[in-house]
């Protein structure tokens, strides 16, 4: 995994993740990722993700919607920039820890599929 072009505080983050969360590999990426396209937004918009205030990271969250996010994707992405706001202040790197202001967007929960009585009859007909 490729950490250039990430501040320092970023790849100390990565390697929190995997050192002492314990987390999958695929999870780290998915984290990476998300952080990734955070920190080039706060470039973009010729902020300093140091002294980012919360309505700023609002706006970001606001962008992810207009991409076209689902709900899941933008719930990850604010789990995987809370994770690093919080690391950040606990690290001393900001003052603030700005994701706390933040609640996961409500993700819909799909029921599960079942069986029709017809599939369950030939289930149990089945030898």
């Amino acid at each position: 995994m490729m950490n250039k072009n990430l501040p320092p505080a970023a790849i100390h983050f990565i390697q929190f993740c995997r050192v002492e969360c314990r987390l999958s590999d695929n999870t780290i990426l998915a984290y990476r990722r998300d952080l990734v396209s955070f920190l080039n937004w706060v470039t973009e918009q010729g902020l300093d993700y140091v002294t980012l205030e919360q309505e700023e990271l609002a706006d970001y969250i606001e962008h992810l919607s207009n991409l076209g996010q689902q709900a899941r994707s933008r719930a990850r992405a604010l789990v995987s920039i809370r994770m690093f706001y919080r690391f950040c202040y606990n690290e001393k790197i900001t003052n603030t820890d700005v994701g706390q202001y933040f609640n996961s967007p409500k993700v819909w929960k799909t029921l599960p599929d079942f069986l029709s009585i017809e599939e369950v009859d030939r289930l149990l007909s089945a030898e």
